[in-house]
């Protein structure tokens, strides 16, 4: 049921500032558990992934915005959650999720509602986080395609944008939806139509992702 959001801006100003926090106000219906914003910084003294996260999705919102004013990232990635896997209450398993030396997940589905142990048996990883999200970067940290890991999932309902440090990758199954956008100096990926239209994206800027197209930006 989550939220997500990742954005690839070429250049900031007024209105695609305004759309990035109508587009994340208005993802917040599909889940109040929590919210999280990430985004890589190249120019600090160890590059590295920030992630922001909040069980206060009101005041996260602003807080968020206002980071995306400030440091203008390319590429970011965001997520508003309703928890099926992990307590919530635990912040490390709210997403967006990072794997520092992979990237960052932000996912709409559910690959496995067990305990931690057990993901870590069933698909042969050492997890961080109780959150079923952090599997899918695990195996990419074992050179695992993400791509051939949901196809070996029958049972997965995946939509998910992973950020790296130098593109966003969106991908769906059958079972989430997922769609692409074109808005000013933006293109992004986001979880619900619904959302895009609310926000005021014209509908001729909009596509649904195939299920198992890749789409790289």
């Amino acid at each position: 049921m989550c939220g997500i959001l990742g954005c690839y801006v070429s250049s900031y100003d007024y209105r695609t500032l305004e759309l990035i926090e109508l587009i994340m106000k208005e993802l917040m219906i599909r889940g109040h558990h929590s919210t999280g914003l990430t985004f890589f910084q190249p120019d600090t003294i160890k590059p590295c992934f920030a992630t922001f996260k909040t069980t206060n999705y009101k005041s996260g919102i602003d807080e968020f915005s206002d980071l995306i004013q400030r440091h203008e990232p390319k590429r970011f990635i965001f997520h508003n959650r309703y928890s099926t896997s992990g307590d919530w209450h635990n912040m490390e398993n709210n997403p967006p999720i990072v794997v520092e030396s992979v990237g960052a997940i932000a996912m709409n589905g559910v690959l496995s509602m067990k305990t931690k142990a057990e993901m870590e048996s069933d698909f042969d990883v050492k997890l961080k986080s109780e959150n079923d999200a952090e599997v899918f970067l695990r195996k990419m940290e074992q050179s695992v395609d993400v791509l051939d890991f949901l196809k070996s999932q029958e049972r997965c309902s995946y939509a998910g944008i992973i950020l790296t440090q130098n593109k966003m990758v969106g991908l769906r199954n059958n079972k989430r939806p997922m769609y692409l956008f074109k808005a000013g100096f933006m293109i992004g990926l986001t979880s619900t139509y619904d959302t895009l239209q609310r926000a005021g994206v014209p509908k001729a800027n909009i596509q649904m992702v195939r299920p198992l197209d890749k789409v790289e930006i």
